[in-house]
């Protein structure tokens, strides 16, 4: 091997070794849809024909789902380009000492990327009428989406409920080994493909630890507000009541199509032990409040059992 082909050998190598790919995969509901047919409006305006071409229309209101890409991309354009080097799009390379700081940065983003999502969920009811307002200033832009068999599609068919919205969007990490040069258009290899599939195990228990977290921090809450509060308020059922209400499209499948039966069960538990009766009634019932601060701080253990087995389980595929 000559001198120049040894040091471009050492060069991959060294670079392989010190570093690794990161980036992050946004996803989301599906804000516009193509519309096939110029509707009346058009024609009229334009003096089109119905089939001479086709537009996009925008489902939502301009500014309602722009707090999420404005999280994202404040990360990726600034706190994620700043400590990585370009090498393909949608990845970027990072010396592996500074890994650490960069799962500090994502895992912040994620955090407030989570939280204005279920701001959203929370609000979505309006977060639908302003699109549908907006929609009735300007019906033309949806009235004719048609199926394969002709029939006009439904406005309401083209919006997901709050927790379909919630399992849609997502931002999901990235993290891979450095491929030699030759390997970049050809397949992965099976140490690659093994690493992917860690990475869609360790992202996806820790979505679920992400929900359990919620919960933990949502009964912890009810048994302190029935144990110590002087004053009644909806807040005290009212997180953990939406959590338990949007647990069946929180609780996304694996890899292999399995939810967390764990989770269900839990969800099921707090409905049967801490919803089931009206706050007025527990508030007012000395007896009945110690009975559900008791019944929170059992399950809230019971959850902090499965976020630590499950901090074991990641630690151990880390």
């Amino acid at each position: 091997m000559t001198d120049k082909k040894a040091r471009k050998a050492n060069v991959r190598k060294t670079l392989k070794n010190r570093t690794m790919l990161v980036g992050a995969k946004q996803s989301g509901v599906r804000r516009s849809i193509k519309l096939k047919d110029v509707t009346c409006f058009v024609d009229q305006e334009y003096g089109s024909r119905k089939g001479s071409g086709s537009y996009n229309a925008t489902l939502y209101a301009e500014g309602d789902l722009q707090p999420l890409d404005t999280i994202f991309h404040a990360w990726y354009d600034h706190k994620h380009k700043d400590r990585t080097m370009v090498w393909e799009h949608g990845l970027r390379i990072i010396a592996k000492p500074g890994l650490s700081d960069w799962k500090a940065f994502y895992a912040e983003m994620q955090v407030e990327f989570d939280a204005k999502r279920q701001e959203i969920a929370n609000n979505w009811d309006e977060i639908i009428r302003h699109a549908k307002d907006m929609q009735g200033a300007r019906k033309w832009s949806l009235q004719v989406g048609r199926d394969r068999d002709g029939n006009a599609v439904c406005m309401k068919d083209l919006y997901p409920s709050a927790e379909e919205f919630v399992a849609q969007t997502k931002v999901v990490q990235q993290i891979r080994p450095l491929p030699d040069a030759q390997d970049l258009r050809t397949s992965l290899s099976e140490v690659e493909v093994q690493e992917v599939e860690r990475q869609l195990r360790e992202t996806h228990m820790e979505g679920v630890k992400d929900v359990y977290e919620r919960l933990r921090d949502a009964t912890a809450h009810v048994g302190e507000r029935f144990t110590n509060g002087k004053r009644k308020s909806d807040a005290i059922l009212g997180n953990v009541t939406e959590l338990v209400a949007a647990l069946e499209g929180l609780n996304i499948p694996d890899a292999d199509g399995n939810v967390d039966e764990d989770l269900e069960r839990i969800g099921t538990e707090i409905a049967g032990e801490l919803l089931d009766k009206n706050l007025d009634e527990v508030w007012k019932d000395d007896d009945l409040k110690k009975e559900k601060a008791s019944k929170a701080s059992e399950i809230t253990e019971e959850i902090e059992g499965k976020i630590k087995e499950m901090d074991d389980k990641l630690k151990g595929y880390i």
